[in-house]
């Protein structure tokens, strides 16, 4: 999936007119999940996404480590905004990553974080 895709998927799921907010957005949750998951599997998310997105994937970090609500208070954080529409937006996003990875590169992710995390995935990989 080309960038531009991506980027209508996502605003076309929340409903954000400017491809800047939508970047925005993208980058906020892309760096928020791949700081919860190893490096080496931030590596692989990392190659199967389109510039400019590939480089919000951190890559060169520790693993962190912490739950969904904290997953959403940091969206929430870097974007200024409330934990609904933060959560709103990350659903998007990951919805459009399932559309933008191969299955088996969405389920290693997966694999890497909580349980309660799997109510992002639910209309993704079984």
């Amino acid at each position: 999936m080309k960038q531009e895709e991506f980027r209508q998927a996502v605003k076309t799921r929340i409903g954000v007119v400017h491809n800047d907010q939508a970047d925005e957005i993208i980058g906020a949750v892309l760096s928020t999940l791949s700081a919860r998951i190893s490096d080496e599997e931030a590596q692989h998310l990392a190659a199967q996404l389109p510039e400019p997105y590939k480089t919000v994937v951190r890559t060169e970090n520790r693993q962190e480590t912490f739950d969904l609500e904290e997953f959403f208070a940091r969206i929430a954080g870097e974007l200024r905004l409330g934990r609904g529409p933060a959560t709103r937006y990350a659903q998007a996003v990951l919805d459009v990553l399932n559309e933008a990875v191969t299955t088996g590169e969405l389920q290693d992710v997966m694999a890497q974080l909580p349980d309660e995390f799997g109510v992002l995935f639910e209309n993704s990989v079984g």
